[in-house]
């Protein structure tokens, strides 16, 4: 949720995720992500479930920009699970063939939210 309120990206998840809980262990937030790729990679069906339900959920949704089209794509159905399941929507790679998949929270969660504050 973090990511999507920040307008973040899907890349992004796992290394936020782990320097957060780090930040609470050291209690300083200088402390970065200690993942690796093969790390990153265990933990892709576990985070893949966890947007699967955020998106099912209307809380966030997950939009990509399509070679040649001039709007960002929602994602959704089959195409979404297809996204989750790629390593290259969660892991960067220095060849840049990784996906960029953006995170945003929905008009459901902004409502929740504004009823909630």
């Amino acid at each position: 949720m973090v990511n999507a309120v920040e307008e973040g990206f899907l890349i992004d998840v796992l290394d936020e995720w782990r320097a957060r809980i780090l930040w609470a262990e050291t209690g300083s937030t200088l402390t970065g992500s200690d993942l690796d790729d093969s790390a990153k990679r265990q933990l892709i069906p576990r985070f893949a479930r966890v947007v699967a339900e955020l998106v099912g959920c209307r809380w966030i949704e997950l939009n990509q920009l399509r070679d040649g089209a001039p709007e960002l794509v929602l994602l959704s159905g089959p195409v979404l699970q297809a996204v989750l399941d790629d390593p290259d929507s969660w892991v960067r790679r220095s060849d840049l063939r990784h996906r960029l998949i953006g995170l945003v929270t929905t008009d459901r969660w902004d409502q929740l939210v504004a009823e909630t504050a």
